[in-house]
């Protein structure tokens, strides 16, 4: 994919885990027979799909993801189609998706960012196709008639599908936790969903002027609040019970497991 008509800068080979223009290439070619055996994510849905679960706090295999890049139901056969892929297909579609994953990490993880265009800054791999019509009369030709995707909404669709998908790392069925993600997705919601489907909260969201542009800056900044968000309030799963850890008597049996008392074990150091 040539990145010249994206929204977001080309990406920074020197910097660690980052995709090459050959290695974001190679990745489209394989979503191509990917999209032989099964209809497939675009190359930008994939990114979003990859943010998604740079924001999660969990590692995610590829047969986990086959229903989000295989556009199935959450109910499907796990890696029902992945398995039509070569095996060297399948090893660079997983090791490509990771290191995207593990770069955009790395990205929302710089804390002290402010402005989105510091070259620190995670950018999403959008194409603005209606500018893109407007620019090349080649691909406006090739697209005569066809509704062209607004900018970021497949990125935006894998980013909310994945969080869908994984529900219950997400926690989405807890009341609570909703209340405070709500807010947070809202602006990945609004690039989504048709202007006619958005719920009161995202209608009354100021985002500094309602276009695209403006709203997907938001929700830039929206996985840089979730990435943080994760890391810091990560909910504990339910049915684990909290772990409290006390000092064992002079003359108890030692915590460590040994059977001598904590006096000559452990509480000797």
């Amino acid at each position: 994919m040539n990145l010249t008509h994206t929204h977001a800068s080309k990406p920074n080979s020197k910097a660690k885990n980052a995709l090459t223009e050959a290695d974001i290439d190679q990745l489209s070619d394989v979503l191509d027979t990917l999209n032989e055996f099964c209809p497939c994510v675009s190359l930008e849905a994939l990114d979003g799909i990859a943010a998604a679960l740079a924001v999660m706090t969990r590692p995610v295999a590829l047969d986990e993801l086959a229903a989000v890049l295989l556009e199935q139901s959450s109910d499907a056969q796990p890696n029902s189609d992945l398995s039509r892929l070569s095996p060297a297909d399948h090893t660079v579609l997983a090791n490509l998706i990771e290191r995207r994953v593990n770069h955009t990490e790395r990205l929302l993880g710089n804390s002290d960012l402010s402005d989105l265009s510091d070259p620190r800054a995670y950018q999403p791999w959008v194409v603005d196709y209606q500018q893109l019509a407007q620019e090349d009369a080649a691909f406006a030709a090739e697209h005569a008639g066809q509704d062209l995707p607004q900018l970021a909404t497949e990125w935006a669709v894998g980013f909310i599908s994945t969080v869908e998908h994984f529900e219950q790392d997400w926690r989405m069925a807890d009341d609570l936790l909703d209340d405070e993600l709500n807010p947070m997705l809202a602006p990945i919601y609004a690039l989504a969903l048709p202007r006619d489907e958005w719920p009161d909260d995202i209608r009354e969201q100021d985002v500094g002027g309602d276009t695209r542009e403006a709203w997907l800056a938001q929700a830039i900044w929206a996985c840089y609040e979730l990435w943080e968000y994760w890391r810091h309030h990560a909910p504990k799963p339910k049915g684990v019970p909290l772990l409290k850890i006390t000092t064992p008597g002079r003359n108890d049996p030692c915590s460590c497991g040994s059977g001598r008392k904590f006096k000559v074990c452990c509480g000797a150091n």
